[in-house]
Formats: structure tokens, sequence, C-alpha cells
């Protein structure tokens, strides 16, 4: 048996109350002498001082009451039979021919043991071979709709990803199952060293608009780009009205434009990723704001900008990549719902909780009844 509310089976201790008021009501009176005292011998005196049957019973039947209140707002759930089963292993692979002849090993391994194995595709496909690899984009983007699909809280995920920053901009990723992360690093990071170099051979001077609706947002991204180029000595054109006249490298926004320019990058905050668009549109799930966004809030934010820029510009043809600290940020593992067998099983608790509420006020008013006969 386990519980969801454990914190509550504290309450348990309050059975000390009514045994401590009952043995209060037990203590010995101040003997009062009356006339007839006389004619009452030792015996009969003796049965008196000691504890009547209904009390003991009352008093155990109160303990119970507690016990029984503190077990259901404990919420005790039994573990179903389903619950008891084998934890199986579930492989979600990226197809993508560098990783899985990096981690070939590993997944050989696991075909050879019979483990689950399913290429990360609209259509969750079983992984037969190594060789024929399914041609697929966006894969992130399918990643929530597998785990719904073929996951189970008993499962065990692992995850074969390449650390591409792509992986950053689709919404987080939540999982009831405990996962692991195998991530393939493509290539070599580009390391901010360099760039202040690579801007200055290139003579570079970026056109970005920052157009947002919402003024703390439009602050905070303005003064991202401002520290970037602050830090690399990069010269940056930034405007914050949209000017017709303008092919912008950068448009950052909190809403998608109309007209779609394939030569423009785009940055779209508090959108989740929408798949079928174009390529040169990025879709953040959270405002940057600093109570919303873990760019923002870490600092991360102008180093972000930065590397979309470097991507954007072709230094080389090299993808840019994500930290695994950031990759992992992306997935959340959630505890798996237990409220709806908890409430089946209170409602047993409470039949047995009323029958003795109801047997303990009974045995109460007949013991107030007898004292003041």
């Amino acid at each position: 048996m386990e519980f969801l509310q454990p914190g509550w089976l504290w309450g348990i201790m309050g059975v000390a109350l009514p045994v401590l008021i009952h043995l209060w009501h037990q203590k010995k009176a101040q003997p009062l002498p009356w006339a007839a005292s006389r004619w009452l011998n030792e015996k009969v005196a003796l049965q008196h001082r000691g504890l009547r049957l209904h009390q003991i019973l009352l008093l155990l039947i109160r303990c119970l009451l507690i016990i029984l209140i503190s077990l259901i707002l404990a919420k005790p759930f039994l573990q179903s039979a389903r619950n008891q089963q084998a934890k199986q292993i579930v492989h979600l692979v990226e197809p993508d021919a560098d990783l899985v002849s990096n981690f070939r090993f590993e997944l050989e391994n696991a075909m050879r043991k019979g483990e689950k194995m399913i290429w990360i595709t609209p259509d969750s496909k079983k992984i037969e071979t190594l060789t024929d690899l399914p041609s697929v984009q966006n894969t992130q983007s399918y990643l929530q709709q597998i785990i719904n699909e073929e996951v189970t809280s008993q499962d065990s995920l692992r995850f074969y990803l390449t650390n591409d920053q792509s992986i950053l901009m689709g919404p987080q990723i939540i999982t009831q199952a405990p996962f692991e992360l195998w991530l393939f690093d493509r290539n070599k990071k580009v390391r901010f060293p360099e760039l202040r170099e690579m801007f200055a051979d290139r003579k570079l001077s970026p056109e970005i608009l920052v157009n947002y609706k919402n003024s703390r947002e439009q602050q905070t991204v303005f003064a991202a780009w401002n520290a970037f180029s602050e830090v690399f000595s990069v010269q940056l054109k930034i405007d914050t009205v949209s000017n017709a006249n303008k092919t912008y490298d950068f448009i950052l926004s909190d809403s998608l434009p109309s007209a779609i320019n394939s030569k423009s990058e785009y940055v779209i905050s508090g959108w989740n990723a929408r798949v079928g668009l174009q390529q040169n549109i990025h879709f953040l799930p959270d405002s940057l704001l600093f109570e919303t966004s873990d760019l923002v809030k870490t600092g991360r934010l102008p180093e972000w900008l930065g590397e979309l820029l470097i991507s954007h510009e072709h230094f080389d043809k090299r993808t840019m990549q994500a930290s695994t600290q950031q990759i992992r940020s992306r997935f959340r593992q959630v505890a798996e719902s237990r409220s709806e067998e908890a409430d089946a099983f209170t409602k047993w608790l409470f039949l047995p909780f009323l029958i003795l509420l109801i047997v303990e006020r009974w045995l109460a008013l007949r013991k107030n009844a007898a004292a003041y006969a």
C-alpha cells in the first residue's frame, strides 16, 4: 500500500488524545462523606473504582476513528497487477546515419535482447534493421506523441538524439517513465572566443528586427542583443519598428507575420512548434521573460542568440550544438497520477468510518444518560 499524501499519517499520533482524556476522567476524585456511605462495603467500592467495559470500548472506537481520518486524508492506494509487471526498456532512436553508426553496438545489443525499439517518426515505426533508415525532418516534434502512445510509467526510456540546437525550439517533453539521454555530438561546437574573429573577417553587419507586443519582452530581447554586441564587438543594426524597405536577417516577435521572407530567420516566442512550416522559423514555447524562460533566467539568451546568428550566417556547414544540460532541461519526468485509484480506495474507508462514528455517538449518549440517571 502506498499513499498520495503520506504526511497526513502523522495524524495517527492523535490517538493519544482520547487516551489522555479517558485517563483524565478516570482520575481519583475528592471523597465526599455522606450518611449512607457507611452501609457500603469495601467490595462494592472496589468494583466501582475500576474501568468499565463500555468505557474501554468507547476509547478504542475513538482511537480507530482518528486512525481512519488520518488514512482517508493520506489517500492510500494499492499497487495494481499491471504495476507488478517487469519493466521493459524502450529505445527511441533519431533516424540519423551518423548517430546510428556511433551507437551501433548498443542498438544491436538491444535488438538481440528483443527490447522495444522505435524510430522517432510520425508513425512510430518499429526498428527492424539499422541499415534502412527512414527520412524524417523535425524529429523532436514527434517525441511527445510517441511517448504518449508507446511508453508506460513502468517502462525505462532511452533517447538516442543528436545534440542539435533545434531540439531547444520545441515544447518540453513530458514522460512518466525514468529516462536516459544518449547524445551524439555530430561536430565540434563553435567556440565563442572565435566569434569576434569570424565576424571581423567577414565584415558582417546583420539587420535585426525586434518587434514584440509585450514591452517587457521587447526590452529583454533588445538588451540581450546589445549585450551580445558589446561582448563580441559585433556591429548589429537593430530596429524596433518594421521597415518595409529592409530585408532583415533576423526577426524576433511574439506573433507570426502574414508574409514569410525566405531570406530572414524568424524567432517566434510563446508558441508551440508548428510542424510543416519553413525551416527558417523557430518557435519558442515560452515568452522571453525572466519568470517564464530558462534562457533569460540563466542569462544564456545573448549566447543563444549568437549561436542562431552564427548558424544563419553559415560560418561553416556544421550544425549548432546544444549542451547536454540544455537538452536535459527540455525533458521532465512526472509521477504517474494515482488520484483515481486513491479516490476509489478512500470511498471504502468512509463506510467503516461512518459505522464507527454512529457506534461512538450511541455509546457516548448512553454513557451520559447513565451518568445523569
